[in-house]
């Protein structure tokens, strides 16, 4: 499954972070062994590479990698498992994330079996 975090109610859920920076996609991928796995996507069309992005030995830095390492670091606190110092906002991030899978999985490319299929792990752990 592919979400688009420019739709308003993805836009709404990122703003509560401070910081505003923010990649263009999640790619969900639900495992047969329970797991699930969450790629964060930044998708640019440039003819100039090097202005998103820049490799440095085995370092890449640009505008583009910190679009994509700010929507890990608000994941990295929506799903962590200490819950001891954990936002006010970090439980209505959860919310609001799980409401934009389920806004995906209501289209009409998902099939019964698919949405039967990720309604377990559809809740925070």
């Amino acid at each position: 499954m592919v979400l688009s975090l420019d739709e308003p109610a993805a836009r709404h859920w990122l703003h509560l972070s401070k910081d505003p920076k923010r990649a263009d996609l999640l790619g969900i991928e639900l495992r047969e062994d329970g797991t699930v796995r969450i790629d964060v996507l930044e998708v640019k069309a440039v003819d100039a590479s090097s202005q998103e992005y820049h490799f440095a030995g085995e370092q890449i830095s640009g505008p583009a990698v910190a679009q994509e390492l700010s929507t890990r670091r608000l994941l990295d606190e929506v799903f962590s498992v200490e819950r001891e110092h954990e936002l006010i906002t970090t439980p209505a991030r959860c919310e609001l994330l799980r409401a934009n899978a389920f806004r995906e999985l209501t289209k009409s490319r998902y099939g019964a079996d698919e949405r039967q299929a990720s309604q377990p792990r559809s809740s925070r752990p």
